[in-house]
């Protein structure tokens, strides 16, 4: 929902502007959208990397995969961009990516962070 909110001393209004579907925002905005996943080095194995690449390379698009990588060795977590890989965030890879990496692994949002 888009649109803009008044706040008045005989009461408060919002004037709607436009509506729009999640699905269609995601597809209208996919150059603007990042993908970040956590990759925990202690749990994971060659057939999950394996099987992230193949989501990642199935479900091509315009949205850009930036990975953090974290191991108990290291001080702090690694972040790095997936150049290879640019997604279509589509609700199955999400799904997907989430049973793969767990639900608190995998985020979407806006590059500038919201």
């Amino acid at each position: 929902i888009k649109g803009r909110y008044s706040k008045r001393d005989r009461g408060n209004s919002m004037i709607v502007q436009a509506v729009e579907r999640v699905e269609n925002l995601r597809e209208k905005h996919q150059d603007k959208l990042r993908l970040s996943i956590r990759l925990h080095t202690h749990n994971l194995e060659s057939s999950s990397i394996d099987r992230l690449a193949h989501l990642l390379s199935l479900h091509q698009g315009h949205t850009y995969v930036k990975a953090q990588i974290e191991s108990e060795q290291m001080d702090r977590p690694i972040a790095m961009n997936i150049r290879k890989f640019v997604v279509d965030p589509s609700p199955t890879l999400m799904h997907e990516l989430r049973i793969l990496l767990g639900e608190e692994n995998v985020k979407l949002a806006l590059q500038n962070g919201t």
